[in-house]
Protein backbone atom coordinates (compact mmCIF):
# COMPACT_ATOMS: atom_id res chain seq x y z
CA UNK A 1 0.00 0.00 0.00
CA UNK A 2 2.99 2.59 0.71
CA UNK A 3 4.42 1.80 -2.50
CA UNK A 4 1.38 2.43 -4.77
CA UNK A 5 0.78 5.74 -2.52
CA UNK A 6 4.32 6.77 -2.99
CA UNK A 7 4.06 5.81 -7.12
CA UNK A 8 0.78 8.34 -7.17
CA UNK A 9 2.95 10.84 -5.43
CA UNK A 10 5.37 11.02 -7.37
CA UNK A 11 2.87 10.89 -10.64
CA UNK A 12 1.38 13.42 -9.21
CA UNK A 13 4.43 15.63 -8.76
CA UNK A 14 5.58 15.47 -12.13
CA UNK A 15 2.50 15.77 -13.72
CA UNK A 16 2.33 19.05 -11.76
CA UNK A 17 6.33 19.85 -12.74
CA UNK A 18 5.56 19.20 -16.80
CA UNK A 19 2.61 21.32 -16.22
CA UNK A 20 4.99 24.35 -14.86
CA UNK A 21 7.07 23.47 -18.07
CA UNK A 22 4.74 23.78 -20.36
CA UNK A 23 3.29 27.21 -18.78
CA UNK A 24 6.50 28.33 -18.69
CA UNK A 25 7.28 27.37 -22.17
CA UNK A 26 4.11 27.80 -23.88
CA UNK A 27 5.09 29.35 -27.34
CA UNK A 28 7.44 26.57 -27.33
CA UNK A 29 5.93 23.28 -29.09
CA UNK A 30 7.12 20.26 -26.80
CA UNK A 31 6.74 16.57 -27.24
CA UNK A 32 5.76 14.65 -23.76
CA UNK A 33 8.32 12.96 -21.53
CA UNK A 34 10.64 16.04 -22.29
CA UNK A 35 13.06 17.06 -19.71
CA UNK A 36 13.78 20.58 -19.62
CA UNK A 37 16.12 21.35 -16.64
CA UNK A 38 16.35 25.53 -16.80
CA UNK A 39 18.28 27.54 -14.61
CA UNK A 40 20.35 29.58 -17.47
CA UNK A 41 19.47 31.79 -19.99
CA UNK A 42 16.72 29.42 -22.82
CA UNK A 43 15.88 31.84 -25.77
CA UNK A 44 14.21 30.92 -28.72
CA UNK A 45 12.14 32.26 -31.67
CA UNK A 46 8.73 31.38 -33.51
CA UNK A 47 7.70 27.66 -34.64
CA UNK A 48 10.86 25.41 -32.83
CA UNK A 49 9.48 21.94 -31.63
CA UNK A 50 11.47 20.22 -29.02
CA UNK A 51 10.07 16.21 -29.70
CA UNK A 52 9.44 13.51 -27.45
CA UNK A 53 11.63 12.57 -24.48
CA UNK A 54 14.22 15.54 -25.72
CA UNK A 55 17.31 16.54 -22.52
CA UNK A 56 17.57 20.30 -22.67
CA UNK A 57 19.52 20.77 -19.40
CA UNK A 58 20.90 24.75 -19.24
CA UNK A 59 22.40 25.15 -15.68
CA UNK A 60 23.23 28.31 -14.41
CA UNK A 61 25.52 31.15 -16.21
CA UNK A 62 24.90 28.85 -19.33
CA UNK A 63 22.42 29.52 -22.27
CA UNK A 64 20.75 28.36 -24.82
CA UNK A 65 19.77 30.24 -28.17
CA UNK A 66 17.52 29.12 -30.82
CA UNK A 67 16.48 31.10 -33.77
CA UNK A 68 12.87 30.72 -35.67
CA UNK A 69 11.70 27.12 -36.47
CA UNK A 70 14.26 25.10 -35.18
CA UNK A 71 13.49 21.11 -34.38
CA UNK A 72 14.93 18.56 -31.95
CA UNK A 73 14.24 15.61 -32.56
CA UNK A 74 13.11 12.58 -30.52
CA UNK A 75 15.51 11.54 -27.57
CA UNK A 76 17.95 14.37 -28.26
CA UNK A 77 20.36 15.59 -25.60
CA UNK A 78 21.44 19.26 -25.16
CA UNK A 79 23.72 20.42 -22.53
CA UNK A 80 25.09 23.95 -23.37
CA UNK A 81 28.35 24.71 -20.81
CA UNK A 82 29.08 28.11 -21.94
CA UNK A 83 26.96 28.52 -24.85
CA UNK A 84 24.89 26.39 -27.39
CA UNK A 85 23.10 28.28 -30.42
CA UNK A 86 20.87 27.24 -32.74
CA UNK A 87 20.23 29.29 -36.14
CA UNK A 88 16.86 29.86 -38.54
CA UNK A 89 15.27 26.75 -39.87
CA UNK A 90 18.00 24.05 -38.61
CA UNK A 91 17.08 20.55 -37.78
CA UNK A 92 18.78 18.45 -35.20
CA UNK A 93 17.35 14.51 -34.98
CA UNK A 94 16.97 12.11 -32.99
CA UNK A 95 19.58 11.08 -30.74
CA UNK A 96 21.81 13.34 -31.54
CA UNK A 97 23.85 14.94 -29.03
CA UNK A 98 25.25 18.38 -28.43
CA UNK A 99 27.51 19.02 -25.24
CA UNK A 100 29.31 22.33 -24.38
CA UNK A 101 29.81 25.27 -26.47
CA UNK A 102 28.44 24.91 -29.92
CA UNK A 103 27.19 26.95 -32.94
CA UNK A 104 25.31 25.41 -35.68
CA UNK A 105 24.01 28.26 -38.33
CA UNK A 106 21.00 28.53 -40.57
CA UNK A 107 19.50 25.91 -42.31
CA UNK A 108 21.62 22.94 -40.52
CA UNK A 109 20.37 19.40 -41.06
CA UNK A 110 22.04 17.22 -38.43
CA UNK A 111 21.02 13.47 -39.63
CA UNK A 112 20.38 10.85 -36.66
CA UNK A 113 22.74 9.89 -33.70
CA UNK A 114 24.96 13.04 -34.46
CA UNK A 115 27.75 13.83 -31.50
CA UNK A 116 28.93 17.27 -31.93
CA UNK A 117 31.12 17.84 -27.87
CA UNK A 118 33.64 20.90 -27.18
CA UNK A 119 35.33 19.20 -23.90
CA UNK A 120 37.23 15.90 -24.13
CA UNK A 121 38.39 13.49 -21.05
CA UNK A 122 41.75 13.31 -19.57
CA UNK A 123 44.43 10.82 -19.66
CA UNK A 124 47.70 11.79 -20.21
CA UNK A 125 48.09 14.97 -17.55
CA UNK A 126 48.83 11.81 -14.80
CA UNK A 127 48.90 9.02 -16.38
CA UNK A 128 48.47 6.27 -13.56
CA UNK A 129 45.77 7.90 -12.61
CA UNK A 130 42.01 6.98 -12.97
CA UNK A 131 40.89 8.97 -16.10
CA UNK A 132 37.98 10.24 -13.90
CA UNK A 133 40.28 11.22 -11.08
CA UNK A 134 41.58 13.35 -14.37
CA UNK A 135 38.95 14.85 -15.28
CA UNK A 136 38.23 15.92 -11.51
CA UNK A 137 41.73 17.66 -11.60
CA UNK A 138 40.93 20.08 -14.56
CA UNK A 139 37.65 20.66 -13.39
CA UNK A 140 38.82 22.20 -10.21
CA UNK A 141 42.16 23.66 -11.54
CA UNK A 142 40.38 27.50 -12.87
CA UNK A 143 43.51 27.65 -15.36
CA UNK A 144 42.64 24.08 -17.24
CA UNK A 145 38.83 24.58 -16.21
CA UNK A 146 39.01 27.43 -18.49
CA UNK A 147 40.72 26.23 -21.26
CA UNK A 148 38.60 22.94 -21.33
CA UNK A 149 36.07 24.19 -23.80
CA UNK A 150 37.18 24.21 -27.19
CA UNK A 151 33.98 26.10 -29.00
CA UNK A 152 32.58 23.77 -32.11
CA UNK A 153 31.30 25.91 -35.26
CA UNK A 154 28.92 24.97 -37.88
CA UNK A 155 28.37 27.49 -40.38
CA UNK A 156 25.20 27.87 -42.50
CA UNK A 157 23.42 24.85 -44.86
CA UNK A 158 25.82 22.05 -43.52
CA UNK A 159 24.37 18.72 -43.16
CA UNK A 160 26.50 16.03 -40.88
CA UNK A 161 24.96 11.90 -41.99
CA UNK A 162 23.93 9.95 -39.38
CA UNK A 163 26.44 8.97 -36.33
CA UNK A 164 28.46 11.57 -37.61
CA UNK A 165 31.01 12.90 -34.65
CA UNK A 166 32.17 16.67 -34.62
CA UNK A 167 35.71 16.63 -31.87
CA UNK A 168 36.26 19.92 -30.09
CA UNK A 169 37.49 23.02 -32.03
CA UNK A 170 36.24 22.12 -35.48
CA UNK A 171 34.89 24.70 -37.65
CA UNK A 172 32.58 23.58 -40.47
CA UNK A 173 32.58 25.87 -43.34
CA UNK A 174 29.30 27.31 -44.71
CA UNK A 175 27.50 24.41 -47.29
CA UNK A 176 29.60 21.98 -46.40
CA UNK A 177 28.45 17.93 -46.03
CA UNK A 178 29.77 14.83 -43.54
CA UNK A 179 29.05 11.83 -44.84
CA UNK A 180 27.64 9.43 -42.49
CA UNK A 181 29.68 7.28 -39.74
CA UNK A 182 32.41 10.12 -40.07
CA UNK A 183 34.57 11.55 -37.33
CA UNK A 184 35.80 15.17 -38.30
CA UNK A 185 38.57 15.67 -36.60
CA UNK A 186 39.90 19.50 -38.02
CA UNK A 187 38.41 21.94 -39.84
CA UNK A 188 36.02 21.71 -43.11
CA UNK A 189 36.48 23.90 -46.10
CA UNK A 190 33.25 25.39 -47.07
CA UNK A 191 30.94 23.57 -49.74
CA UNK A 192 33.44 20.76 -49.49
CA UNK A 193 31.99 17.12 -48.74
CA UNK A 194 34.16 14.92 -46.26
CA UNK A 195 33.65 11.44 -44.97
CA UNK A 196 35.94 8.61 -43.12
CA UNK A 197 37.27 8.20 -39.75
CA UNK A 198 38.98 10.96 -39.67
CA UNK A 199 36.99 12.48 -42.53
CA UNK A 200 38.64 13.11 -45.56
CA UNK A 201 37.67 15.73 -48.84
CA UNK A 202 35.96 13.39 -50.88
CA UNK A 203 34.43 16.29 -53.57
CA UNK A 204 33.27 19.49 -53.55
CA UNK A 205 29.94 21.13 -54.14
CA UNK A 206 31.36 24.04 -55.75
CA UNK A 207 34.57 25.75 -56.02
CA UNK A 208 34.50 28.63 -53.11
CA UNK A 209 36.22 31.09 -54.20
CA UNK A 210 35.67 34.57 -52.81
CA UNK A 211 35.40 37.10 -55.35
CA UNK A 212 35.58 40.92 -55.59
CA UNK A 213 32.22 41.99 -55.95
CA UNK A 214 28.82 40.10 -55.18
CA UNK A 215 25.59 41.02 -56.19
CA UNK A 216 22.21 40.02 -54.73
CA UNK A 217 20.23 38.35 -57.49
CA UNK A 218 23.10 36.89 -59.21
CA UNK A 219 22.81 33.04 -57.91
CA UNK A 220 26.73 32.13 -58.31
CA UNK A 221 27.17 34.63 -55.63
CA UNK A 222 25.03 33.46 -53.08
CA UNK A 223 27.44 31.06 -51.27
CA UNK A 224 29.63 34.74 -50.58
CA UNK A 225 26.56 36.15 -48.18
CA UNK A 226 28.29 33.66 -46.25
CA UNK A 227 26.41 33.79 -43.13
CA UNK A 228 23.73 35.41 -40.97
CA UNK A 229 21.64 36.47 -44.58
CA UNK A 230 18.14 35.07 -45.42
CA UNK A 231 19.22 32.49 -48.34
CA UNK A 232 16.39 30.57 -48.68
CA UNK A 233 14.15 30.62 -51.59
CA UNK A 234 11.52 31.39 -50.21
CA UNK A 235 13.08 34.57 -48.40
CA UNK A 236 15.13 35.35 -51.87
CA UNK A 237 11.81 35.55 -53.46
CA UNK A 238 10.16 37.56 -50.54
CA UNK A 239 13.36 40.15 -50.33
CA UNK A 240 14.03 41.01 -54.21
CA UNK A 241 10.89 43.26 -53.80
CA UNK A 242 13.37 45.22 -51.98
CA UNK A 243 15.97 45.25 -53.67
CA UNK A 244 18.32 43.13 -52.10
CA UNK A 245 19.30 39.71 -49.62
CA UNK A 246 18.04 40.32 -46.44
CA UNK A 247 20.39 40.20 -43.50
CA UNK A 248 20.31 40.36 -39.11
CA UNK A 249 22.49 42.52 -37.22
CA UNK A 250 25.24 40.20 -37.52
CA UNK A 251 26.15 39.02 -41.18
CA UNK A 252 29.26 37.56 -42.88
CA UNK A 253 29.72 37.95 -46.36
CA UNK A 254 32.88 36.90 -48.22
CA UNK A 255 35.36 38.96 -50.42
CA UNK A 256 38.65 38.56 -51.60
CA UNK A 257 40.07 41.81 -49.97
CA UNK A 258 44.00 43.10 -49.31
CA UNK A 259 45.01 45.39 -46.59
CA UNK A 260 44.87 48.66 -48.33
CA UNK A 261 41.68 47.90 -50.12
CA UNK A 262 38.13 49.17 -49.08
CA UNK A 263 34.98 47.36 -48.82
CA UNK A 264 32.09 49.20 -50.89
CA UNK A 265 28.31 48.42 -50.01
CA UNK A 266 25.23 49.02 -51.03
CA UNK A 267 22.63 48.79 -47.95
CA UNK A 268 19.80 50.34 -46.16
CA UNK A 269 17.81 49.97 -43.22
CA UNK A 270 14.69 48.15 -43.18
CA UNK A 271 13.51 50.27 -40.53
CA UNK A 272 12.04 53.87 -41.07
CA UNK A 273 15.04 55.77 -38.87
CA UNK A 274 18.29 55.59 -39.60
CA UNK A 275 20.45 52.77 -37.92
CA UNK A 276 24.56 52.10 -37.80
CA UNK A 277 26.68 49.46 -38.84
CA UNK A 278 30.20 48.93 -38.09
CA UNK A 279 33.48 47.16 -39.58
CA UNK A 280 36.60 46.98 -37.32
CA UNK A 281 36.70 50.11 -35.43
CA UNK A 282 34.55 51.92 -37.53
CA UNK A 283 30.72 53.07 -37.42
CA UNK A 284 28.75 54.15 -41.08
CA UNK A 285 25.42 55.43 -40.62
CA UNK A 286 22.63 54.09 -43.06
CA UNK A 287 18.77 54.89 -43.75
CA UNK A 288 16.04 52.84 -45.26
CA UNK A 289 16.87 54.39 -48.81
CA UNK A 290 19.74 52.84 -50.45
CA UNK A 291 23.08 54.03 -49.34
CA UNK A 292 26.75 53.46 -50.56
CA UNK A 293 28.86 53.39 -47.32
CA UNK A 294 33.11 52.58 -47.69
CA UNK A 295 35.32 50.82 -44.60
CA UNK A 296 38.91 50.28 -44.67
CA UNK A 297 40.45 47.30 -45.21
CA UNK A 298 43.43 46.64 -42.85
CA UNK A 299 45.64 43.94 -41.30
CA UNK A 300 43.77 44.13 -38.17
CA UNK A 301 40.34 43.57 -39.74
CA UNK A 302 40.95 41.30 -42.61
CA UNK A 303 42.52 38.63 -40.06
CA UNK A 304 40.73 36.15 -43.02
CA UNK A 305 38.86 36.88 -46.23
CA UNK A 306 35.53 36.74 -44.21
CA UNK A 307 34.60 40.89 -43.36
CA UNK A 308 32.30 40.95 -40.90
CA UNK A 309 30.11 43.69 -40.30
CA UNK A 310 27.38 44.47 -37.16
CA UNK A 311 24.56 46.60 -36.95
CA UNK A 312 23.80 47.87 -33.44
CA UNK A 313 19.55 47.86 -33.91
CA UNK A 314 18.78 44.13 -32.31
CA UNK A 315 17.33 41.76 -34.48
CA UNK A 316 15.70 44.47 -37.00
CA UNK A 317 17.00 43.67 -40.85
CA UNK A 318 18.96 44.91 -42.94
CA UNK A 319 18.70 44.70 -47.21
CA UNK A 320 21.77 44.12 -49.09
CA UNK A 321 21.97 45.03 -52.73
CA UNK A 322 25.74 44.55 -53.64
CA UNK A 323 29.53 44.66 -52.46
CA UNK A 324 32.43 45.05 -54.03
CA UNK A 325 36.21 45.83 -53.37
CA UNK A 326 38.41 48.76 -54.83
Amino acid sequence: MARVFIRLALSVVNRIRRGVIRARYSRLQLGRRVNLDITGRFCFGQGCVVSEGANVIVPQHAELLFGKGCYVGRYAELGPRGAIEIGNGTSIQDRCILVGDVKVGRHCMLSLNVLITSGKHYYTLFPTWLIKDQDEYVANDEELSAAHSRPVIIDDDCWLGVNSVVMPGVTIGKGAVVGANSVVTRDVYPYTVVAGAPAKVIKKRLDFVPPQSIVYNNPDDWPYFYSGCEMSQVALDKYAQYGGVAAGSNFVICLEALPGTSIHLEIKSAREDNVHISFGEEVREISNQFTEVVFACTEKSLMTKKFCMQANVGNDQLIINRAWIE
